[in-house]
Parts: structure tokens; sequence; C-alpha cells
């Protein structure tokens, strides 16, 4: 049976990157994706996006330059920008763009794996209907991943999200609601220029989704629920490594993570082909490389999160109403979020530490 260099376990944004790097190098790369019909999401990507891959027009449905936030009592803040700060994607087009390339330069073959088999010298990938040895095993697998199950690896925090396609459109902007009634956890949204609607959250998603589109009047036609991994976890092991969602290289303040995880695979290729070439340590290299990149703005995100879910409707009304109107900018950054907080105006800011200084130090009941 032949040997295979590395095999790439998922053919999402992660794995095709890393299965397309790989192979570019000359190395013998397996594909394996368990479902032929790619994953579909919401698109939303920052346009840092144009330095990790080659990004044809043709995929951009829009350029973002406008967003509204709604508080439970609809006060409303309203951002626009000069110059675009995200990019709406095509998604399902994007996702087989991906998987095109990725097949260019490895091989993808659709079966579901079922376990991974550690040896002295090789790692075995078994499927429903195969097995296949390889010198290295990289999951890209999702919240869900089998690969990092396997290895006895914790998972991260998962959350579920909701994605649904409507019949009637609400808002005219990309519009975020800030309400626990409809998830105590994250938030809701509505995207009017592909008809979506959705949401996050980590208990009983469909009781919530039900009451966001009773109370917003949205009309559902198709509902696609997902799981989302928040919170890192340990990306490798021997002859293993993760990448993506797998490990948690999510953005945890909006569920994200297209940027996170075309940054992640450069650095799981880079350590990948040295692992390869007889570097032992790579695989921990990688995961400190990842870590000291995207590890403190995780982190960071992450606390940001835990002070939200101590926030109830009444107190988030009052810091909505606080800062109600619209605010222009010529430019922010969407994948650092942090960024847009230090042009909002100084006094306001100051004025929202007595509501929210002592929820550091209070439990959170979400």
């Amino acid at each position: 049976m032949a040997e295979w260099d590395a095999i790439v376990v998922g053919a999402g944004i992660a794995g095709c990157a890393v299965a397309e790097a790989l192979g570019r190098e000359g190395f013998n790369v397996l594909l394996l994706e368990a479902e032929r019909k790619v994953k579909i999401d919401t698109g939303i990507v920052s346009k840092e996006i144009e330095f990790l891959i080659d990004l044809p027009r043709k995929l951009i449905k829009k350029e973002i330059r406008e967003i509204d936030f709604l508080s439970p009592s609809k006060y409303e803040i309203e951002l626009v920008t000069e110059n675009h700060f995200a990019y709406l994607l095509r998604a399902e087009e994007f996702r087989s763009y991906l998987r095109k390339r990725a097949k260019e330069r490895a091989e993808l073959r659709y079966e579901r794996v079922v376990e991974i088999i550690l040896e002295k010298d090789r790692a075995v990938v078994c499927t429903e209907s195969n097995e296949y040895p390889c010198r290295l095993v990289v999951g890209c697998d999702g919240a869900a991943s089998i690969v990092r199950e396997k290895l006895g690896i914790r998972r991260p925090n998962v959350f579920a999200s909701a994605l649904c396609r409507t019949r009637n459109r609400r808002r005219k902007r990309i519009t975020v609601y800030f309400n626990k009634i409809y998830s105590p956890h994250y938030f809701a949204w509505e995207v009017p220029f592909t008809n979506e609607v959705g949401l996050i959250c980590k208990y009983w998603i469909g009781q919530h989704l039900e009451s966001f589109v009773e109370m917003e009047g949205y009309k559902i036609t198709k509902v696609i629920y997902a799981p989302i991994a928040i919170g890192t976890t340990r990306s490798y092991a021997d002859r293993c490594m993760l990448v993506g969602e797998a490990c948690g290289q999510v953005k945890p303040l909006t569920g994200g993570g297209i940027v996170y995880s075309l940054t992640a695979a450069r650095l799981a290729a880079s350590a990948a082909k040295k692992f390869l070439s007889g570097r032992r340590d790579a695989l921990m290299s990688y995961e400190k490389r990842w870590k000291k990149i995207l590890g403190f703005s995780i982190l960071l995100q992450s606390l940001w999160m835990e002070l939200y879910r101590k926030l109830s409707n009444r107190e988030l009304d009052r810091i909505f109403r606080l800062f109600e109107g619209c605010y222009e900018f010529e430019k922010i950054r969407y994948d650092n979020p942090f960024s847009l907080v230090t042009k909002l105006p100084k006094r306001k800011l100051m004025r929202t530490f007595p509501l929210v200084l002592p929820l550091v130090f209070t439990k959170s009941y979400f």
C-alpha cells in the first residue's frame, strides 16, 4: 500500500489551503472530505483576506461600508465608513473555488474518517472503506473534529449557529441584534443582500431562533444548524496537527474564522514541510507560532464576550441609549473590533465604566 506524505482531513477553508500549499511544495497529499456539498456560511470577511489568498472579484458579492447595531428596545447605533472594511463573499462559490484549487495540487477523495491509528513510524487514517498510511495527519475537520477526538485532545467550547434563508427583508443594511431573548450568549443578525438571518447560541438554539424570527417578523424558508468552536485547545500530537475550527482558531467576538483559518493554514503548511523534512520539533513550533499571532486576540475577545454575557437587556439598552446615533469613520479593521472602541467618544466610554466594571467580578449566568 502506497504511503502518503500527508493526509489532510476536511476540505473546508483550512484543509484546502493546507493541502494546496503542501502539494505545491511537491509532497504527496491526500485530502479526505466526508461531504461533497460545501458548507454554507454567511461569508463576511475582512478585506485582509486579500493578503492571504488570490481572491477573484467575481467571488465578492458586496463591499461592506455600513453596519447597524440594535438593542433590545431598538436603540440603534449606525456605523458608516468611507472605505470598505469587509467583503460579503459568495460563500458557496468561494469554498468551491478553494476546493478546486486544492484538487489541482492534492488528491481529493470523498470518504468519512472514522479512526486515526498512530504507529511507531507512521500514522494510519481509517475511513469507512479504506485505510491510508501516512507520515503526517492534518486535522481540518471543524468544530466536531474526529481527528481531535481520536487524538484525545480536549475540545474547545462548542456553540450552535443557525443560518436561515428568508422570504422577506426587514432591514436595508447588515444588522446585528443584541437581545438576550434571541441569544443570551451571542447575537442575531440579518444580511439583507442574501436574504439571510441567523444567530449563535450555547443552548436551546431552536427556541431562541423561534423567538427571534417571530418577534422580528421574518418568514423562514430554510434553516441550517452548525457547531462553532470557541476558545483554543492543543493543536498537535505525535505525527498530527490541527488547523482551523478543530483547535478553536475562530474569532470569539463574531464566530467567524476565514482569515484566522487561512493565517493558521500558512503556518501549518510551513511547519508540515519542516516536519516532513525531518524536523521533529516542527509541530510544537507551529502551535507556538499561531498562538503568538492569534492567541492574544482570541483571549481578549473571549474576555469581552464573557463580559457581554453578564449584561442584561436593561443594561444593554442603557449602553445603546448612550451611544445611539450614526458614527462615520474613514476606516476600521473588521478583524480588530477593539480599534473601533478607541474611535468612540471618550466621555461616553467613561460613562459606561460604572455600569460595566462591577460585572467583571460577578458570575455569568449564561
